[in-house]
């Protein structure tokens, strides 16, 4: 029995070793960046602020849906790069907004295509560096298009020009709730693919709700209330999560998390959340998001801001 379990053991292990699909130390910890103000030098000194807290990771949201065209994009991309290169940053190249309206709307999904090509094209001559490249396909699609047909034409192309990048698939909706059942696959023969999954489905969150704090997050399993969300709430949907990770043998990012910043229950709920993602080893996450909103203020706040710099550093 014991020889069996030495081998049970020796096996998961190795197995999960497989899972690191890059040398950075895992897991990676860090926020997704504000990019729609289209300002290249607050980016950068965003980076670098977020780097000197302890962050090793920062995602880069792409909107088409804003005056910078293709050309302009990639060159914003490439200047937040270079910045998140000196300090070893890994960075995630998102399509937020891929099409010419707001919203993950793929209306064109040649055009949708073309576009990662553009950006492979220009960033796969970089795989080789130390500071890696995730290319996160599209931000919440949703059903306008074969979502799955359509992520694995990108993500071929991709690796037309880029073979060795992390590629970043995600589920209609990026829910950490029913998206993670079996209906939901990873795209086939991808290597170096990771999952995205946002972490939304918190009643609280409405940032209208959590102005008027009408509903909690207790920290407990004690609450007999419908609407407060719990702890034992919480490890139940990244739970489902880490079984979708183990079930499919692939790493998962969190992509998005986030709460207003002065709910009263929101210094709680981020050292909760941060601290249960980290102790199941998922790939990493992005904290939604760094002086985008003074929703999302985290700084703003002593005690969130406590939570933030001990998490980062």
């Amino acid at each position: 029995m014991r020889q069996h379990l030495f081998s049970s053991t020796l096996l998961a292990v190795t197995f999960f070793a497989f899972l690191a699909v890059d040398v950075h130390p895992l897991p990676l910890r860090g926020v997704v960046l504000e990019t729609a103000q289209l300002n290249i030098p607050k980016t950068q000194r965003d980076i670098n602020d977020v780097a000197n807290y302890g962050a090793n990771l920062v995602r880069f949201p792409i909107y088409f849906s804003t005056p910078c065209d293709l050309n302009c994009w990639v060159y914003f991309a490439d200047q937040a790069y270079e910045t998140a290169s000196n300090r070893g940053m890994v960075m995630v190249l998102d399509f937020h907004h891929p099409s010419e309206v707001p919203g993950s709307t793929i209306t064109d999904v040649d055009q949708f295509v073309a576009k990662w090509e553009a950006f492979a094209r220009h960033f796969g001559s970089r795989a080789n560096r130390p500071t890696r490249i995730l290319y996160e396909l599209c931000n919440e699609p949703n059903d306008r298009v074969d979502w799955p047909a359509v992520a694995l034409r990108a993500a071929r192309k991709i690796r037309e020009y880029d073979p060795r990048s992390v590629i970043v698939y995600s589920p209609k909706g990026n829910t950490t709730g029913p998206s993670t059942s079996p209906s939901f696959t990873p795209l086939p023969s991808i290597p170096d693919q990771i999952i995205n999954f946002h972490a939304w489905d918190f009643r609280f969150q409405s940032s209208e709700l959590a102005v008027a704090s009408a509903y909690r997050y207790v920290g407990s399993a004690g609450s007999q209330s419908a609407v407060n969300t719990t702890l034992d709430q919480l490890r139940a949907r990244l739970d489902r999560v880490e079984g979708f990770s183990r079930r499919h043998g692939i790493r998962v990012y969190i992509g998005e998390v986030g709460i207003h910043h002065s709910h009263r229950d929101a210094a709680r709920f981020l050292r909760d959340f941060t601290d249960e993602v980290d102790k199941r080893g998922f790939y990493g996450l992005t904290l939604h998001a760094f002086r985008e909103s003074p929703v999302w203020d985290y700084e703003a706040d002593p005690d969130t801001l406590r939570v933030l710099r001990r998490w980062l550093g």
